[in-house]
């Protein structure tokens, strides 16, 4: 059971987050030089090869992400807002289907975060009827289709 003090400090970041996000910004544009050389000693004590050997297993593992990403970059500006939640700036692209390369949703990190991750044929896929939106859980759910993760 959480103590007072820690419920306290868990409200105390919930409202000063935003707050602590532009004074972070703002250290970074002003140390840029000091975050950089930061970066590169944690770089030089690891090395780029154990660094980048996560990222290659991935690609041989699930070679479709890697070309969808690649042509989607390409051909697909992020620009505008979100799809999902038409309220932040998109930042992201997401692929539905990684087969239909320049069929992406363009996002926000937030709703992007919250996009369930399995493959598109698992999606329920019901239209949802109040508008041409479509459920983004797996098949066979019981969950009510007003109140899921939905793009367009």
């Amino acid at each position: 059971m959480p103590n007072k003090r820690s419920k306290q400090m868990k409200e105390y970041y919930q409202k000063t987050k935003e707050k602590q996000k532009a004074y972070s910004l703002n250290y970074h544009k002003q140390n840029r030089n000091r975050v950089l050389k930061r970066m590169n000693e944690y770089n030089k004590r690891i090395p780029l090869e154990k660094r980048r050997e996560g990222v290659k297993k991935s690609q041989r593992k699930y070679p479709e992400r890697k070309r969808a990403r690649l042509i989607a970059q390409r051909k697909i500006e992020i620009s505008g807002v979100c799809q999902i939640c038409r309220i932040n700036l998109a930042t992201q692209r997401h692929h539905p289907n990684y087969n239909k390369p320049l069929e992406v949703v363009l996002v926000c990190k937030d709703c992007h975060n919250k996009i369930p991750k399995f493959s598109p044929e698992d999606y329920c896929r019901n239209e949802r009827p109040s508008r041409k939106v479509f459920c983004q859980l797996k098949k066979g759910h019981n969950g009510s289709h007003s109140a899921v993760i939905l793009w367009e």
